[in-house]
């Protein structure tokens, strides 16, 4: 069973979620899946496995972080990546979530809201995605919902140690 969260006017993204994604900085039971150097830049992906789904389709999370090899420290780069589940993926999961970002973050970045009628029809054909940008200065961050074809549901919070400096 999962909790129902209040949305209000001061909400964001990390109020749709039960699980506290913030545990990625002090909890040690993240599995490295990934990592990868290139010019000098770490990239380490991190998995877990969430106790529950979330939000109707997702159930692991995937941190990716990005870093100097000779500088790590608070400050790296930090995304999160939610992946849908097979059995969980669907349309009004897709929509529902959609709108909870909508009520949160209002238009996206196109000024593009819910499912337009043609993307309701060609669900499974076209691509859709929605793109957040929220800040200003070195306290932006970024939500991506976007729905490939013939590809899982992804959720994506780009600069997600912007958003957690938010609310530490």
């Amino acid at each position: 069973m999962q909790a129902t969260k209040l949305i209000g006017p001061t909400s964001n993204i990390l109020d749709l979620f039960t699980y506290d994604l913030t545990t990625f900085f002090y909890i040690d039971d993240y599995e490295i899946v990934d990592s990868v150097e290139k010019d000098g830049v770490l990239m380490v992906e991190y998995e877990k496995n969430l106790p529950w789904t979330e939000l109707n389709l997702f159930d692991s999370v995937v941190f990716r972080v990005f870093t100097e090899k000779a500088s790590i420290n608070s400050g790296s780069h930090v995304n999160v990546k939610f992946t849908a589940t097979p059995e969980k993926e669907n349309q009004a999961n897709f929509e529902t979530l959609l709108s909870q970002l909508v009520k949160i973050y209002g238009n996206d970045n196109q000024h593009l809201a819910l499912l337009t009628d043609n993307e309701k029809k060609q669900f499974n054909t076209q691509t859709i995605e929605r793109q957040w940008t929220i800040g200003t200065g070195k306290k932006v961050y970024t939500i991506v919902l976007r729905k490939p074809v013939n590809e899982p549901i992804l959720l994506s919070i780009l600069f997600f140690n912007h958003l957690a400096s938010f609310i530490s």
